[in-house]
C-alpha cells in the first residue's frame, strides 16, 4: 500500500525514510587546489604498446577446433587475430583470458597492431595543413611577426588566423612576382600577350 503523506499526495517510490544528515561531514585538510592546465593528446607508440596485453600478429579471425570424432569441428577465436580471448569476451559463457572474468564485468583490454607504414589519422589533416601553411617552406621558419607569435601563444584561433593571413601573403607575393616579371618584359621589349 502506498505511503500518504500530511498533504494528502501518495509516496510511490519510498518504503523507508532515510535521513541524509546521518554521515558526518568530511572535511578537508588541504585547501582546495586550483587545476592549472589539462592535457588531452593520443597516446605515444610506446603508451600503446605498454598499456596493450597482446600483440595482433595474425589476420584471421576464427580457427576451427577439432571436437569429438564423428562431430563437427569447433570455431573459436583465433589466438593473437583480432578477436583473441585476452582482450576480453563477447560471449556471455565465457571468461576473458587475462582477467579472468565474465562479460558482465570485464570491460575488455588493448591489443596493438605493428604497422609498417605510419597511418595519417584523417580527423587531424586540416590541422596539420593549417600549422603547415604557417611554415616557410624554403627556410622552415614560422611565418608570423613577432607580436603575431606571442598573441598565438595567448590565443589558440590565433594561429588559424595567422596562417589565413600567410596564404594571403602568397597569393598576393605570386601576382606581385607575376607583375614584376610582366613589366621587366615589357622594358625589355618583348610583350607577352595573356
Amino acid at each position: 500500500m502506498p505511503e500518504k503523506r500530511p498533504d494528502n499526495s501518495v509516496n510511490y517510490g519510498a518504503k523507508k525514510k532515510r535521513d541524509f544528515n546521518a554521515k558526518e561531514m568530511v572535511e578537508d585538510k588541504e585547501p582546495p587546489q586550483k587545476i592549472e592546465c589539462i592535457d588531452f593528446s593520443i597516446c605515444s607508440g610506446e603508451e600503446i604498446v605498454k598499456n596493450a596485453v597482446m600483440e595482433v600478429s595474425r589476420d584471421d579471425m576464427y580457427t576451427t577446433v577439432p571436437s569429438a570424432p564423428g562431430q563437427p569441428s569447433v570455431r573459436e577465436a583465433a589466438t593473437g587475430g583480432p578477436l583473441d580471448r585476452r582482450m576480453g569476451t563477447t560471449n556471455k559463457d565465457s571468461k576473458c583470458k587475462t582477467c579472468d572474468e565474465f562479460l558482465t564485468e570485464c570491460a575488455g583490454h588493448f591489443g596493438h597492431l605493428r604497422l609498417t607504414l605510419p597511418v595519417f589519422h584523417q580527423g587531424y589533416f586540416k590541422a596539420i595543413i593549417a600549422c603547415l601553411a604557417c611554415i616557410c617552406k624554403t627556410c622552415n621558419r614560422i611565418l608570423l611577426t613577432p607580436d603575431e607569435q606571442v598573441n598565438s601563444c595567448e590565443e589558440g584561433t590565433e594561429l588559424e588566423r595567422a596562417s589565413e593571413r600567410a596564404r594571403e601573403r602568397g597569393q598576393r607575393g605570386s601576382a606581385r612576382q607575376s607583375e614584376r616579371k610582366r613589366a621587366r618584359e615589357r622594358e625589355s621589349g618583348r610583350m607577352v600577350m595573356r
